[in-house]
């Protein structure tokens, strides 16, 4: 399955991937610029709040090896949708999160399940076809990431008023999307080469 857009004839699932990482930027940036209000809100200080994005960003610089190492063992597929599962329950955790350790064991969690980046690249490298299509597929992966983080806000604007726990719980229909889609057009790994 094939598809041409521009000039690349590209998989369908580096289309997956693409957007997969597109909805995971947007996601994390529609809860992001409301969790400092919510750290406060439960009693935090602004060094917890630097805490919540530093330990995050954190475990997912020490689990992103481990999940490439991961994917050769379970297979990409596999492990991209244990990621976007996880990601879930992180957003039903976070909108459940009572307390400051509560909310930061969820962040922690969302660095392990984030940290799908290598498995990511590791689909796109083996299902491009050529240089000009792993060209056209790294520039669009930019792109798609950038609009991403920049819809995020624009959204967690549109919604703030209904508070953390409503945006929490509407980023878990965005992991559904994404689980759904990886579940869809993904490709298994012997069946990719």
């Amino acid at each position: 399955q094939r598809t041409r857009l521009g000039l690349a004839m590209v998989e369908l699932g580096v289309y997956a991937i693409l957007t997969y990482e597109m909805l995971n930027a947007m996601a994390n940036m529609i809860v992001l610029p409301i969790l400092p209000f919510y750290v406060l809100e439960l009693g935090g200080n602004a060094m917890v709040v630097s805490s919540m994005a530093s330990t995050c960003n954190l475990v997912h610089m020490i689990c992103a090896p481990i999940a490439g190492v991961l994917s050769d063992r379970m297979g990409s597929k596999r492990l991209l949708l244990l990621g976007a599962l996880g990601q879930g329950a992180v957003n039903v955790l976070m909108s459940f999160a009572v307390s400051v350790p509560m909310l930061l064991t969820a962040r922690t969690l969302q660095g392990i399940f984030l940290s799908t980046n290598p498995v990511e690249m590791s689909y796109i490298m083996t299902a491009a076809k050529g240089e000009k299509e792993l060209s056209f597929v790294l520039s669009l992966q930019r792109i798609m990431g950038s609009a991403g983080a920049l819809l995020g806000p624009v959204i967690a604007r549109c919604f703030a008023s209904f508070g953390f726990r409503f945006l929490c719980r509407g980023v878990l229909v965005i992991n559904t999307l994404n689980f759904l889609m990886l579940v869809i057009l993904l490709r298994e790994e012997r069946e990719q080469g």
